[in-house]
């Protein structure tokens, strides 16, 4: 027969005089004494517990729209959300700019007619990409937009980068033409000769060009259609397809 222990029976009786209290309480009067504890605990072990409920269901839904957003077909992009607001919203203000601002109507006419201007006198077509050597400005949105009308990546490049240091970004996205700031005319004219040589279209950004060999685009968008760019043009397009190549320092991971 197991032997107990007279300090074990003692343990055992006094928690079971402790317990019958509790057991004998209705189911309201624990609700009472525990909805505290819980609330005590909560306080405690879980400080932040409704913050990261919220957090998850907000992100729960993010993930649910994004992945109706992945299977949809087409697939529904960011130049997609950008023409909705269009048409929902056209005089509302889409960029402040300095003293500055333009309507979402505007930047689509805009796009528009950079759109027409590079498939004219670049002879874009679907997944050529475009390098833009540009400062913050609003062309880099409008350009950005028409690259993505025609179904073309763009690659974000440094304004502040040179020779060598330029030529291996602008090789690593294999661009087929280059968009600069007329500002930036001495860093496109040192590498100028082996962009000729690889047969790259060379533009400033304004009405006429310094430079022998780089053509000026500004003029042409100015004098292009501002009708909407077909959706053949982008057709095809999924969420794997290529939209922007961005390069960084390395502090962004």
């Amino acid at each position: 027969r197991a032997h107990t222990s007279p300090a074990s029976l003692f343990v055992i009786r006094h928690s079971a005089r402790l317990a019958s209290p509790f057991c004998r309480m209705s189911i309201v009067q624990k609700a009472l004494v525990g909805i505290p504890l819980l609330w005590m605990l909560k306080r405690i072990l879980f400080s932040y517990l409704w913050q990261d409920l919220r957090f998850f269901f907000r992100a729960a839904g993010y993930a649910r729209r994004i992945q109706q957003a992945v299977e949809r077909c087409p697939s529904f992009g960011m130049l997609d959300m950008f023409l909705k607001q269009v048409s929902v919203r056209p005089n509302q203000t889409f960029i402040l700019y300095q003293d500055q601002s333009y309507t979402y109507k505007e930047i689509d006419l805009k796009s528009n007619q950079a759109a027409w201007a590079l498939s004219q006198y670049a002879k874009l077509k679907k997944g050529d990409c475009v390098a833009i050597f540009l400062g913050n400005e609003p062309a880099y949105i409008w350009l950005w937009l028409a690259l993505a009308k025609l179904g073309c990546p763009m690659a974000c490049m440094n304004y502040n980068i040179r020779s060598k240091s330029f030529l291996h970004c602008f090789n690593c996205c294999k661009a087929k033409v280059l968009i600069a700031a007329p500002e930036l005319r001495a860093a496109v004219e040192e590498v100028l000769p082996a962009l000729s040589e690889a047969g790259v279209v060379v533009f400033y950004l304004s009405r006429d060009s310094p430079t022998e060999g780089v053509l000026s685009l500004l003029d042409k968008v100015e004098a292009a259609s501002e009708d909407p760019i077909p959706e053949f043009y982008r057709s095809g397009s999924t969420v794997k397809t290529p939209a922007l190549y961005i390069y960084t320092s390395g502090t962004t991971g």
